[in-house]
């Protein structure tokens, strides 16, 4: 169910969401998003699983007290979306099995981080779906990451076609 979606609203409502974890993490949030309106043509409730599943990376993958960014700004023919992290970042030789369903890229034993492997599976696939792409950035281990999503803004057109009622001919409307 595509529509216009004001992605800073969509990522103040991804926050919300995740206040909980956040609060409970005693996490510095910084968020940076535009005064202007920005838009893209998807289905809401997949661009918030996209954005909840990244935030709550980054606050499981990030120490008590650590920094947390999200960011959204115009680039070109895109929104990205970046959400970024001082937290344990990711070895540079495991950065493209971040995306395999069922991996864990963080080798410690340590039971709290420990997931299914599934939501950045998802991510980029519901990212794939929009027609955009996403990527994982660390410096290293210990280093944090970054993790961008790039979806195409919305056209003036798609914008305009899904605020008025769709139109039937006549021999379909029946």
């Amino acid at each position: 169910r595509r529509e216009p979606v004001d992605v800073a609203a969509e990522v103040r409502n991804a926050l919300e969401s995740c206040g909980g974890p956040l609060e409970v993490g005693r996490h510095q949030l910084k968020v940076d998003l535009p005064d202007d309106t920005m838009k893209v043509f998807a289905d809401r409730v997949r661009l918030q699983q996209i954005l909840e599943n990244l935030i709550l990376n980054a606050v499981k993958y990030t120490e008590s007290g650590g920094r947390i960014e999200v960011r959204a700004r115009a680039e070109g023919e895109n929104i990205a979306i970046s959400v970024s992290d001082n937290g344990i970042g990711i070895a540079p030789d495991k950065l493209a099995q971040v995306w395999d369903l069922f991996v864990q890229v963080d080798d410690s034993t340590e039971r709290t981080r420990k997931g299914l492997g599934i939501g950045l599976a998802l991510v980029r696939d519901l990212v794939k779906r929009h027609g955009g792409t996403v990527e994982a950035q660390s410096e290293g281990l210990g280093k944090g990451s970054t993790f961008i999503v790039r979806l195409p803004r919305a056209a003036a057109n798609e914008v305009r076609e899904a605020a008025s009622p769709m139109e039937l001919p006549a021999a379909e409307a029946s």
